[in-house]
């Protein structure tokens, strides 16, 4: 967990090293910081038609958000409101390829930005790019922001009879996935989880339901323990 964390924390830090301009201006080309260029180059590939591309965006997405699910664990949520365009107001760059923005932008705006791309993506006619899209979602939801639209979504999606049960299992063992990187999700990752019992019931694997009993089981004994100590 430290290893993706810390893999979160240098991806929202570290520079991409340009070189310097060569020409009539004495100006250096702007660096740009890596999760800008990240974070672009994945909305490209939401933009595209291709099946494969989108399925491998989506994945991409899903191993960040498994990257800040970490951070969040380990207490790294206040890093996502620092400002990211830290050379766009210096003289001493050339901003003429760097794309630097007027507006304050922080790592919580570009990822917003990049989420509003990637759920459009549910709307694409392959059900398995649609259940990767889901999963990358699930992995960088926050527990600082309301889960309210991503119910809805995934409610919605798993009417459709297209959904095999091995993609819906999937996509629950997904959520107990979460919930062992960021326990203090529980509650609302087994409220997600009650809309596939209630939707789909027939598809759901025994096996599955068993590890999201334990995880129940496990989330009210915390709650006791919380209640004992503090009460």
């Amino acid at each position: 967990m430290e290893v993706r964390a810390l893999g979160w924390y240098n991806l929202t830090r570290e520079f991409l090293k340009v070189p310097y301009k060569v020409g009539k201006s004495s100006k250096k080309k702007c660096p740009q910081l890596l999760i800008k260029v990240v974070m672009r180059r994945l909305k490209t590939s939401f933009r595209s038609s291709s099946r494969p591309v989108l399925h491998a965006a989506a994945r991409v997405v899903q191993e960040l958000g498994k990257s800040r699910a970490a951070a969040f664990a380990l207490g790294l949520l206040n890093i996502e409101g620092d400002i990211v365009n830290t050379y766009s107001k210096s003289n001493d760059w050339d901003h003429g390829t760097s794309e630097s923005e007027e507006n304050e932008e922080t790592i919580r705006s570009l990822l917003a930005s990049l989420m509003e791309v990637v759920r459009t993506t549910v709307a694409c006619e392959c059900v398995y790019v649609r259940a990767m899209v889901i999963k990358a979602l699930i992995w960088m939801q926050s527990p600082q922001e309301s889960f309210d639209e991503l119910k809805l979504l995934i409610a919605s999606e798993i009417s459709d009879p297209s959904w095999s049960a091995a993609l819906l299992n999937d996509v629950l063992l997904t959520l107990h996935a979460r919930f062992k990187a960021t326990p203090d999700m529980a509650i609302i990752l087994l409220e997600i989880a009650r809309i596939f019992a209630t939707k789909v019931p027939g598809k759901i694997d025994a096996d599955v339901l068993q590890l999201l009993w334990k995880v129940r089981v496990s989330s009210i004994l915390s709650v006791i323990r919380l209640v004992y100590v503090f009460g």
